[in-house]
């Protein structure tokens, strides 16, 4: 199992959108809550970086064109347990 503490109490964030206008508003409302975000536009960016092992929590969409929700499964099925919405 890999997990990510950070004793500051924030959370790196991965969000996986494709819609870049909403992605940017949920990165900018995190980012100035002093989180760190890295932002993955397809359902097969996500993954890859969600497989780093950096990341407290995904914020995923659920209907990424070609995925069909398998950003957190594919994540979790390798053992990272990484929380998801």
């Amino acid at each position: 199992m890999h997990e990510v503490a950070d004793p500051s109490g924030l959370a790196r964030l991965l969000p996986v959108e494709d819609d870049r206008e909403p992605a940017t508003i949920l990165a900018d409302m995190f980012a100035g809550e002093g989180h760190s975000i890295d932002l993955a536009h397809d359902g097969r960016r996500g993954p890859h970086l969600g497989l780093t092992g950096r990341y407290n929590v995904m914020v995923v969409d659920r209907r990424l064109p070609g995925v069909d929700g398998g950003v957190v499964r594919t994540v979790h099925g390798l053992g990272y347990q990484i929380g998801a919405l």
